[in-house]
């Protein structure tokens, strides 16, 4: 065994004053040498906190960008089938017009249109709801 080891372990009663004091000298060279990888190991687990934070900013950012662009296109595509199922009423409403006009056409067949037109209506109202569209009632 090192010599320096036995005497640190080596009861201070039955030390010498020199040896009582390299028993201090390694003790405080442990001490410095714990105090050094204490503050080496809080400072690696500070970067590696940070770094944990950046991957999961990162990532979040990422997700959040993704349901956003899923979102835009979500509504785009309500707009659009909004404005497709409107000129879609716009024409049946002027055919129904023209039928009522025309003296030669069926009652049924304006009512089958009217039957159309509120369906068109329904499905318009259900359209603008899902868009968050207010719509007069």
């Amino acid at each position: 065994m090192n010599q320096s080891v036995e005497r640190a372990l080596t009861p201070p009663e039955a030390q010498t004053p020199q040896e009582t004091a390299e028993t201090g000298d390694v003790s405080a060279e442990i001490q410095s040498i714990h105090t050094g990888f204490q503050a080496q190991l809080v400072q690696s687990l500070t970067e590696m906190q940070r770094s944990m934070e950046r991957d999961f900013t990162a990532r979040l950012d990422q997700a959040v960008e993704l349901v956003r662009q899923d979102l835009i296109t979500r509504i785009n595509d309500i707009r659009l089938e909004i404005q497709r199922v409107e000129d879609l009423l716009n024409t049946v409403s002027r055919e129904i017009d023209e039928m009522i006009e025309d003296p030669n056409v069926e009652l049924s067949r304006i009512m089958r249109q009217k039957t159309e037109q509120s369906v068109l209506r329904a499905y318009l109202d259900g359209l603008k709801f899902s868009a968050g569209v207010n719509t007069p009632p």
